[in-house]
């Protein structure tokens, strides 16, 4: 699921990362959220236990790092 034409590179990616995955589709949850706008989606109401913080902090130093033109 994409809102914003701008993220779509990005949610194709997100698309086939998941896909080439090894890890189990039902087992992986993203939700992808921009200026409060919801830009990529998997499994996002399914119930699970969050990563580690530092995943989380991680993963947000990534996408601040992470331009549309990249």
């Amino acid at each position: 699921f994409v809102v914003g034409s701008h993220f779509n590179v990005y949610a194709q990616n997100l698309d086939k990362i998941i896909q080439s995955s090894q890890l189990s589709k039902s087992d992986l949850g993203i939700c992808v959220v921009s200026h409060g706008e919801v830009n990529f989606k998997h499994n996002p109401d399914k119930p699970m236990t969050p990563a580690s913080l530092s995943k989380i902090l991680t993963a947000i130093a990534v996408l601040k790092k992470l331009t549309p033109e990249d």
